[in-house]
């Protein structure tokens, strides 16, 4: 609505002292002018990211792209960059003591629970995806170490530790090597250049090592714009929402069915496909 005159304005940063004295009758009338606008629930949004979605820095971003297109098809021979040759990584944090937020209850009910899983363990899973749908094997981060049970239930995978749960700069080397094994044996023509798309942090834009390891096996990194992750990491976007609703579902039944405590142990078992 903003383009309308209504609403937050990016350009301002600030709303219109007026709107708080729109009545909902004026609203639903607007509403019913204009079929193509809906009320929706707003995702809250920080300032930096909102400074960071203007023009300005996304074709930047995406001159970037081009270019980086035209010298992989200079080092690759002429060949052209295809979608199995571009591939994007992403970091995520999953917790097991989240539980579904809508049950179905009695009309009139003012209090509706639901029970909280009994777990505080937290893991960071790496994956990583090519632009023709292929899915890497993922790489999981712990606290510690103490068996290799979530490697074992995901063939390919790699389990390390950080006591931050965190990756850090020796984790995301490591990653790095794991991701060209990884992909090693479906790349039918290694001489080819590959693209990897990176978060822009620290670890990842300046770690020398890091982009040496990838260098050195064909792969060139580039980074998104900061504070674009929202709108242009698409795991962000496609891939970790579904997983962690589907986790969720698959947490609350075993907590209907088993009681409250949950243990990481358990967490291969929620994850696998029906």
């Amino acid at each position: 609505m903003s383009g309308l005159g209504f609403g937050y304005n990016l350009n301002s940063e600030k709303t219109p002292k007026d709107v708080s004295s729109l009545t909902t009758g004026w609203v639903n009338h607007f509403l019913s002018r204009h079929p193509e606008l809906a009320i929706r629930k707003a995702q809250t949004l920080d300032r930096l990211r909102v400074r960071a979605m203007n023009e300005e820095t996304l074709s930047f971003y995406f001159k970037l792209l081009e270019m980086a297109f035209l010298k992989f098809k200079q080092l690759s021979g002429g060949a052209e960059l295809s979608p199995g040759r571009i591939f994007a990584m992403d970091k995520t944090g999953i917790q097991q003591n989240s539980a579904q937020k809508y049950v179905i209850a009695e009309k009139g009910r003012r209090s509706v629970y639901s029970i909280i899983p009994e777990s505080r363990d937290h893991v960071t899973l790496v994956a990583y995806a090519s632009a023709d749908g292929h899915s890497g094997s993922p790489y999981f981060i712990l606290p510690k170490v103490i068996n290799n049970y979530l490697g074992s239930h995901f063939v390919g995978s790699k389990v390390s530790s950080s006591p931050t749960r965190w990756i850090t700069d020796s984790l995301f080397e490591d990653w790095c090597q794991f991701f060209v094994e990884d992909m090693r044996h479906r790349r039918q023509a290694p001489h080819l250049w590959c693209l990897l798309v990176l978060n822009s942090l620290n670890q990842h834009t300046l770690n020398p090592k890091a982009l040496q390891i990838l260098n050195s096996a064909n792969i060139l990194a580039i980074s998104l714009p900061s504070h674009t992750s929202h709108i242009l990491q698409v795991h962000d976007l496609s891939i970790f929402g579904p997983l962690k609703k589907y986790l969720r579902s698959n947490v609350s039944q075993y907590v209907r069915e088993n009681g409250p405590e949950v243990k990481l142990q358990h967490l291969p078992a929620f994850l696998e496909e029906p």
